[in-house]
């Protein structure tokens, strides 16, 4: 029965030829090691052999698992970052196009208020917005209407609407104004001057020279 062990380890590398580890063997290569084990009838030498050949091509096979292991994490990543960037983008173009269905139709003016200025309720019952694909017709505020073609941007805060006139003086020239269509109602802020930037709020103050519709579907 053995109680107690200790060794004292001397490898010994007996080869035909040169060694090396990592690189590989030369054929006939073997390692022994000596050592002392303790029992309980004494101190007794023992000898434990092993083929260089086995360590060497197990440690290559250990390290080719490793790259394999590493390739496929980095490969996993790389198809995961990949679905990301393409599925961001085409779940903003869904988003934009139910809201552009949700805009269809004819809409009645329940308020419009212009640059600070109030409509009476003669004016706010002659406006139409009228939303056909991707253009959009005001009726009401001139005597031909005025047509735009229209670009959602659902994804930002308030909803960005691009509007671009399809005449006038600001034909071609493409403007942002925000949205929001809630129910049966929508609510709509566009400007009456180039600008870059959308506003902020669902509202036209005086000196901002912006235009806000309130209007309900038309049954």
């Amino acid at each position: 029965m053995l109680h107690r062990s200790g060794f004292i380890f001397l490898i010994v590398y007996a080869c035909r030829s040169s060694v090396c580890l990592f690189g590989g063997a030369s054929a006939g290569c073997v390692a022994g090691i000596f050592g002392w084990s303790a029992h309980t009838d004494g101190w007794q030498f023992q000898f434990f052999r092993f083929d260089c050949h086995q360590v060497v091509a197990d440690l290559r096979l250990m390290d080719f698992q490793y790259q394999v292991d590493l390739r496929m994490k980095l490969i996993s990543s790389l198809l995961m970052a990949c679905a990301f960037v393409f599925a961001v983008p085409a779940m903003g173009a869904q988003g934009a196009d139910k809201d552009l269905a949700s805009l269809q139709g004819v809409w009645e003016t329940l308020d419009f208020r212009a640059d600070g200025d109030v409509a009476p309720d003669k004016l706010k019952m002659q406006i139409r917005l009228i939303f056909k694909q991707d253009k959009l017709q005001i009726f009401g505020l001139s005597k031909e209407g005025r047509e735009y073609s229209i670009k959602l941007d659902p994804e930002k805060k308030p909803k960005v609407i691009f509007i671009t006139p399809i005449g006038g003086a600001f034909k071609d020239q493409t403007v942002p104004g925000i949205y929001e269509v809630e129910g049966g109602n929508l609510k709509f802020v566009m400007p009456n001057q180039v600008i870059s930037e959308p506003p902020k709020a669902f509202e036209a103050p005086k000196g901002s020279n912006l235009a806000l519709f309130v209007s309900k579907r038309s049954k």
